[in-house]
Parts: C-alpha cells; structure tokens; sequence
C-alpha cells in the first residue's frame, strides 16, 4: 500500500525496512525523544514486526526523492469505538524540506479520519519534546493528560475529525504549491 501526494509517498513498511527502522529508532537523535528509550536488537524488531496486526497497525516509510527519511504511523486501532495512536518521526532532515512532516501528517491523517472513518488520534509525547507539541497542536491536537499510566514525563493528546477539518484547509492550500512535485 502506498499513499502519495506533495512530492512524498507513504509506504507501508515491509520486512525489509525493519532493519533500517531499528537501525534509527536506536539512534540517540530519535531515540531521545521516544517515551520507551531501551535499545532494539534485531531480534526484538522482528518480534515487533512480526506482531503487527495488517488491519489494526499502519505504519509507513516516509520516502521523499526515492530516499526513505523518516516513519509515520497509526497504531492500535479500535474500529469500534473510531480511534488509533499516530506517531512521526523524521531522520534524515538534511535531506527533508520543511514542508515534509506537514505533508506525511496530512496524508496520514486524511487517510484515517476518511479512508478508515476514525473519529479520534491519539498521541503519546515526552513532556520535555517541545517540538512534537507544537507540531501536534498545530493540527489541533489537545492536552488530555499530563501523566499517563503515572509517568508525568509523558502526555497524552487527543484530535477528534472537526479539529483536523478545521485545520486541514490552511495545510492544504500551503501543500497546494508542491503536489506536483
């Protein structure tokens, strides 16, 4: 499966990524910002892997310039009640123009709240990751917890669909200038 639009495609990871994505997530750049820290081995990547649910886990390789740069995901998704965890993160920024994490997330995050029919994303953040907050607020994710499972070190935010709808025109019209890149 892969979804593009504004220059980037997302792919849905395949075996084949898992080493390059372990290979990252262990890197200290991603791995400081992560709310589990702990190094992956192969073992555990595949593990992981190997546990995803096809119809309950999305999770795609952003690839910009025929380059991989970063993953992008949905996670846990409960079709019951319309909702998921969506994570991000880019690796390679020399090679991402700003645009790029703006691009993924709308992609994502149309192809939740209107392919999959979601109502609510969800997503766990360091406390100390400013950055992330701020990405995540400017599409309208809230505060909905300042500790989660007891650990005030991460948040939990919350984007129903109408905070996305209201938000998404403005991201559109800027995404506008590189869909045909």
């Amino acid at each position: 499966m892969e979804i593009s639009k504004y220059g980037i495609t997302l792919e849905r990871i395949r075996f084949s990524h898992i080493e390059q994505l372990r290979q990252w997530r262990n890197d200290e750049k991603i791995n400081k910002f992560m709310v589990w820290r702990g190094y992956i081995t192969s073992e555990m990547q595949k593990k992981w892997f190997d546990s995803l649910d096809p119809n309950k886990d999305f999770y795609f390789m952003i690839t910009y310039l025929e380059q991989n740069i970063g993953m992008i995901n949905l996670k846990d998704i409960d079709f019951v009640n319309r909702t998921c965890e969506s994570g991000i993160f880019i690796y390679d920024e020399t090679h991402a123009p700003p645009f790029l994490a703006v691009a993924a997330a709308i992609l994502l995050f149309d192809f939740a709240f209107f392919d999959l029919d979601l109502e609510v994303m969800f997503a766990t953040v360091l406390s100390s990751n400013q950055r992330a907050i701020r990405y995540n607020a400017s599409f309208g994710y809230q505060l909905v917890s300042d500790a989660v499972e007891g650990n005030s070190e991460v948040s939990l935010y919350k984007l129903d669909k109408n905070s996305y709808v209201e938000k998404e025109k403005n991201f559109k019209k800027y995404l506008s200038r590189f869909e045909n890149n």
